[in-house]
């Protein structure tokens, strides 16, 4: 059960994108336009209360996710040597797509217990009798706590997405349970990769945003080798 090193994982990953980034920066671009068009659209929305904030939040974040799905599927598709073309990145929108939305929904809901106690009035404090500095240290526990939360459950149902584009057959349920019962087994190793995924996001930073066009390719190919060395797994798994 212990798998491929993380390292042997990133080396895999190097050789399969070798040559390939050319053909996979025309997606790349295509998802940064598509991202950041979504993104100005909602804000034009006004934004008047907390409620509509948060269902802006949600609407935004429902929507990247079908074309996250679409550049995974397109990724995946170039390392087992099948062909890719731009029809592929709208994938979803023709095969269930209610499926990746139930689960871009759930993952918003644990990413979103995050903000919740910054959004906390002073108020609050008042009520409870706390002073100020109290009060931003509870806040801070509390972020500290429901971040721990959400990685926790990120790295448990990491496998969702793959399991939706391998196994169509499969309710969100089912895959659900299934990422679950794997990932169980491999918390540390998914862990310790997410801080290398890390070190590509400030690679992106330090580029100016350039960088983009090498850490997304390399960041879901190398999260797509993880779940092809962990795939065989969940076929043992016994679903209730």
């Amino acid at each position: 059960m212990n798998g491929k090193s993380v390292s042997l994982l990133k080396a895999l990953t190097r050789e399969q994108l070798l040559g390939n980034y050319p053909k996979l920066s025309v997606y790349v671009a295509l998802y940064i336009l598509i991202y950041f068009t979504l993104s100005e659209l909602l804000l034009m929305i006004k934004v008047t209360g907390f409620t509509v904030s948060v269902l802006v939040s949600l609407v935004q974040a429902l929507l990247i996710d079908i074309f996250t799905v679409g550049f995974v599927r397109i990724c995946m598709r170039l390392i087992r040597g099948q062909e890719i073309n731009i029809k592929e990145f709208f994938y979803v929108l023709k095969h269930d797509p209610d499926k990746v939305i139930i689960l871009a929904f759930v993952m918003w809901v644990f990413s979103t217990l995050i903000q919740l106690p910054i959004l906390l009035p002073d108020s609050v404090a008042e009520t409870l009798g706390l002073g100020r500095g109290a009060f931003v240290f509870a806040k801070c526990v509390l972020v500290s706590a429901f971040l721990i939360v959400y990685i926790y459950a990120y790295i448990l149902l990491s496998q969702c997405y793959y399991l939706y584009l391998d196994r169509p057959e499969c309710s969100v349920k089912e895959m659900m349970l299934l990422s679950i019962s794997v990932m169980n087994h491999h918390k540390g190793r998914f862990f310790y990769l997410m801080f290398n995924v890390f070190g590509m996001a400030c690679l992106v930073i330090l580029t100016f945003g350039i960088g983009i066009f090498w850490m997304l390719p390399n960041m879901n190919v190398l999260m797509i080798n993880f779940y092809e060395d962990i795939k065989a797994e969940f076929d043992d798994v016994t679903l209730r």
